[in-house]
């Protein structure tokens, strides 16, 4: 194989397990399961202050082009698995497709093919720009004032905060959360519940009772 077409090759294969899904489905089991640590809860369902299991944390965000760690957040909905029965039946198409060899001319037009169709079976989350009148009359009032001193008071190693929504692509409603990132590994999960607890009742002091708290591990400011 030529160089030029080894290069063109590894560069579809990467296109067919960006880092989100191939994070996600790497840790499927043979019949389909999450797993992780020896569990494979279906639900996660906390009343604060409790921490997130480690298959909420890795999984929350699925979708999300990073992928990031959820540390703590404030609703108390549940939490599903986002796969479906067929995840594992798809996920194995796809990559007999992308390991076999690239000899048909429609190779890549498979490849695509069998990704979307996994895709389809996976639950996905989307960001996008918040949309909250209360809230930005808070932020107006202070609000991101008192959250940063807040944060800084915890000695919270935080990077950004911003206000997005953040849901499935599927549904009608989604909801718009205070998004603060802290650095990797700089706050547990039994803290961060706690921290996420705390900016929520500065929240609920501005009349902004209808949007959650969720803060997440990043690098980026």
């Amino acid at each position: 194989m030529s160089a030029c077409m080894e290069a063109f090759v590894s560069s579809v294969r990467a296109k067919a397990f960006p880092s989100h899904l191939e994070a996600l489905l790497s840790a499927l089991g043979p019949d389909g399961s999450l797993t992780i640590g020896g569990t494979s809860p279906q639900v996660s369902c906390r009343v604060l202050p409790s921490p997130l299991s480690e298959l909420e944390a890795k999984f929350y965000y699925a979708g999300l082009v990073s992928a990031p760690t959820l540390v703590a957040r404030t609703s108390t909905t549940a939490w599903e698995v986002p796969t479906s029965p067929e995840t594992y039946q798809k996920l194995q198409e796809l990559r007999a497709v992308v390991d076999g060899p690239p000899a048909d001319l429609d190779w890549e037009d498979k490849i695509a093919s069998k990704r979307g169709a996994l895709l389809d079976s996976i639950k996905l989350k989307t960001l996008g720009p918040a949309a909250n009148h209360s809230l930005k009359e808070a932020e107006e009032d202070g609000l991101n004032l008192k959250i940063r001193t807040l944060l800084d008071l915890m000695e919270v190693k935080w990077t950004s905060i911003n206000a997005v929504r953040i849901g499935y692509s599927e549904e009608h409603f989604v909801p718009t959360v205070v998004w603060i990132s802290v650095f990797p590994a700089s706050l547990s999960g039994d803290d961060g519940a706690a921290v996420a607890s705390e900016c929520h009742k500065l929240l609920v002091e501005h009349d902004v009772t209808n949007v959650d708290v969720e803060i997440w591990e990043s690098t980026e400011r």
